[in-house]
């Protein structure tokens, strides 16, 4: 792995690819078969890490078709000054993304916040007092994490308090890996809440050797038991876990999903900021006129659905 990492000039870190969504199967081979036609790959980007240290940040999975396939690729570099900020890149990057769920938005608010107080910018949260309590604070005496929590509120268009929960979210699926963790970000585990309170009720659970000798990090036997013990409490909740709405048969007949619809529209969307980043025409009026056509087409579309279904389209579309 290290002569890899030498060979491509930059490495990968394990932190920076948790934080980026896993790939469907056939999503990955749409990749897949797209690259191959076209023996192109767009350019990977590099974060420059101050001191020398250059880490991936954006194009795993292109990567790894252009290994497997043999294919070359070019790097785009982007300087930070520390790994915190590359860190950060990644989160404010995958921010940008059209069609990311509920979940995930609220998970990269909260990693955004998270990032910052780990980095020494933050304090950690603090207590809110009622406004009927006290009179309002004076501005000078805010905190680090008050004000960073209303700066990322500002730009998010949502309240500090969403904030600190998305923190919580954010630090309670970060206790989670795998197929758990992906569920709770497509939105498939329950409400936020209940999920921030699952991981909770299971912190302090230790397998019988951490109970000899005291807890050790990242013992797999204790993670595999805090996941048991959390699969059971969400099986045993009375709320079910909400899916997209879908239309079609049921005995194989074409089906119609908002999930997919959401995706693919949001991956279209992308393509325009795309082609203006790389021909500097993003803010161009063809630009902006063709977003607006996009945003026309998607509300004919659920205006369409709504009509010939007689239900509502879903709250995140």
């Amino acid at each position: 792995m290290a002569t890899q990492a030498m060979q491509r000039g930059f490495r990968l870190d394990a932190e920076i690819q948790a934080l980026l969504p896993q790939r469907e199967p056939d999503e990955r081979e749409r990749l897949k078969l797209l690259i191959r036609r076209d023996r192109y790959v767009d350019d990977l980007v590099v974060l420059d890490v101050q001191g020398g240290d250059r880490i991936l940040g954006d194009g795993h999975g292109r990567l790894e078709i252009a290994e497997d396939e043999g294919l070359n690729y070019k790097i785009r570099l982007v300087p930070v000054k520390s790994r915190q900020e590359a860190v950060q890149w990644v989160v404010d990057n995958q921010l940008g993304r059209r069609n990311l769920t509920d979940e995930q938005r609220a998970y990269y608010r909260g990693k955004k916040y998270l990032n910052a107080r780990q980095a020494g910018v933050v304090a950690p949260v603090p207590v809110f007092r009622l406004p009927d309590q006290s009179p309002p604070p004076d501005p000078a005496d805010r905190t680090d994490a008050r004000n960073i929590a209303d700066q990322i509120s500002e730009e998010a268009g949502v309240s500090i308090r969403t904030i600190f929960r998305d923190a919580e979210f954010a630090a309670a699926l970060d206790e989670m890996e795998g197929q758990e963790k992906e569920e709770a970000l497509a939105g498939e585990a329950g409400p936020r809440k209940e999920v921030v309170a699952r991981v909770k009720g299971t912190k302090g659970i230790l397998c019988e050797r951490c109970k000899r000798v005291g807890a050790v990090k990242g013992c797999m036997d204790c993670l595999e038991l805090r996941r048991d013990k959390r699969g059971k409490a969400r099986t045993g909740s009375h709320r079910q876990p909400q899916s997209p709405k879908t239309k079609g048969s049921t005995n194989g007949a074409e089906t119609f999903n908002w999930r997919d619809f959401s995706a693919q529209w949001g991956a279209l969307f992308r393509q325009i900021d795309l082609l203006g980043h790389a021909c500097k025409c993003k803010e161009g009026l063809k630009a902006q006129a063709l977003r607006e056509q996009l945003k026309s087409f998607k509300r004919d579309f659920v205006g369409l659905w709504e009509s010939v279904t007689g239900e509502k389209a879903p709250r995140e579309v």
